[in-house]
């Protein structure tokens, strides 16, 4: 039996990666600091997802993976995606006036959804998925076009962008939702920002207490 200790897998079994995000919440601080996150797998052979266990997203272990999806260490799991939470970092450099910062931090970092693009554009069976502090839960997949080419090749301009205040966090969400399926899986504790469950439009607009 191949060891797998190495992934770092929680022990639980899930019918699907929905369901295996939203549980992976309960152990994930989601005011860290530090940005963390994991990663999904399917069992080819009992057919069910595992989730690693949540660590700094610069820590987590790494997967190989070939372009099928299937992993080397174990040719029974497939990856089919990732999970993150809030870049308060990078929210702290943003200007707190009109609920910019609030904003940032309650919606995928450029860098991290760039990434998840490239995965799901390499494999096309992968989702991205965000965790906010206040236990929403985003899931993102690419329509695989040119809109999502462009989200993953712009991260860093993106992001420069939004911290100079050159353009708004409103209209990287609206360009969000119109590059792929744009998910809200749980609804925000708190009124506000993430408030109905399906679909996030691409006429998205913040509310105006998002701060």
């Amino acid at each position: 039996m191949v060891n797998n200790a190495n992934l770092d897998l929680l022990p639980d079994r899930f019918g699907s990666a929905d369901q295996a995000v939203l549980a992976v919440t309960a152990s994930v601080d989601l005011n860290s600091d530090v940005m963390l996150g994991g990663y999904i797998l399917f069992s080819r052979e009992h057919e069910h997802y595992r989730i690693s266990r949540p660590a700094s997203t610069g820590e987590y272990p790494r997967v190989e993976f070939n372009d099928r999806g299937i992993l080397s260490v174990n040719s029974d799991f497939k990856f089919c995606g990732t999970y993150c939470t809030a870049d308060t970092a990078g929210a702290r450099r943003l200007a707190v006036e009109h609920g910019e910062q609030a904003l940032y931090r309650n919606f995928f970092a450029p860098a991290c959804l760039a990434r998840m693009i490239r995965q799901d554009l390499s494999l096309r069976a992968c989702a991205g998925y965000w965790l906010a502090p206040d236990s929403a839960v985003l899931k993102f997949r690419s329509h695989g076009d040119e809109k999502a080419y462009e989200l993953m090749a712009q991260p860093s301009r993106i992001e420069d962008a939004l911290i100079s205040e050159t353009r708004s966090m409103s209209s990287f969400i609206q360009q969000v939702a119109k590059a792929g399926d744009l998910l809200v899986l749980r609804t925000s504790h708190f009124p506000g920002l993430w408030a109905s469950l399906g679909a996030v439009p691409v006429d998205w607009l913040a509310p105006v207490q998002a701060n």
